[in-house]
């Protein structure tokens, strides 16, 4: 008998070591897209004028 819950036990625990595996390379993946988002290269630069920013202290 114990044998029968063992061989319906193994298939979810299969599919959720599989699911967890794809689930790390998802997060990952958008982890490192993340970064190129956010990195200083590809945002573009902003040209702040002097008068703008006396503006803004007074």
């Amino acid at each position: 008998m114990s044998s029968l819950w063992v061989s319906l036990a193994t298939p979810p625990v299969l599919c959720g070591i599989l699911a967890q595996d794809i689930y790390l390379d998802v997060i990952q993946s958008v982890g490192k897209a993340s970064l190129e988002i956010f990195r200083g290269e590809q945002l573009p630069l902003l040209k702040v004028s002097l008068s703008t920013q006396a503006k803004r202290e007074d």
